[in-house]
């Protein structure tokens, strides 16, 4: 059995955020190769769980970074959301231009500000590095800037999940495109990093795609069923 986690945002999405035809294609592509298909965001679970649905995949979802999996029809919190409360109210008094992104009303483990600029983005990881009492981590997805229970994240989510499920994988396969995908690209056998990920993803990746965003993601799906035939 071979399973495959994606990303949604950056991955199966064009530059607008919006999903092709040609994304729903290769994942139903996927499913007739017989893979389990797990969808991984750094989305709210409520919105991952939705595009689920739409997307017809049955399989398990890891949503808000790690924050949240289900599996088997359970919903298992990963982070405790009050650590990531409790640092964003000091990161609101301390960098006072950082803004409430307004999916933080619906997450279950996690605090999400709006992007601010790389530079500040930046400034900001480094306070939380070196305060430890805040016990969270900074993520840049690209589109948020996510607070999160420290050691909680897709990779640790994903083992989490596969012990859960207890089936024998042959290859475990990952597609992403952010910061947020290198701990899943850690603990994956194959992992691609499209053309549009950051620097850091491309260099824990094992493959790089020549082409962007669901281009990319498309290139991705062909040469792993390629090498499977």
């Amino acid at each position: 059995m071979k399973i495959i986690f994606i990303d949604i945002d950056g991955t199966i999405t064009n530059s607008k955020g919006i999903i092709p035809y040609l994304s729903l294609k290769y994942i139903n592509l996927l499913k007739k190769e017989k893979f389990k298909i797990v969808l991984t965001s750094a989305n709210s679970y409520y919105i991952t769980k939705t595009l689920q649905k739409y997307l017809g995949i049955s399989d398990s979802i890891i949503a808000e970074n790690g924050g949240v999996i289900e599996v088997d029809n359970k919903i298992l919190i990963l982070a405790k959301k009050e650590y990531a409360l409790k640092a964003a109210n000091i990161l609101k008094k301390k960098f006072p231009i950082l803004k409430e992104n307004w999916t933080s009303k619906i997450r279950l483990s996690d605090y999400v500000f709006s992007r601010p600029n790389k530079k500040l983005v930046q400034k900001i990881k480094n306070y939380v590095a070196n305060n430890n009492k805040l016990n969270v981590k900074i993520y840049d997805t690209k589109y948020s800037l996510q607070v999160i229970e420290k050691n909680v994240n897709k990779g640790v989510a994903a083992k989490i999940l596969l012990k859960n499920l207890n089936l024998p994988f042959e290859t475990i396969y990952a597609i992403g495109d952010s910061e947020v995908d290198i701990p899943l690209f850690a603990m994956s056998d194959v992992s691609y990093a499209l053309k549009n990920s950051c620097e850091e993803a491309k260099k824990s990746a094992t493959f790089v795609t020549s082409k962007s965003y669901y281009k990319g993601f498309v290139e991705a799906v062909k040469k792993i069923i390629n090498k499977l035939i």
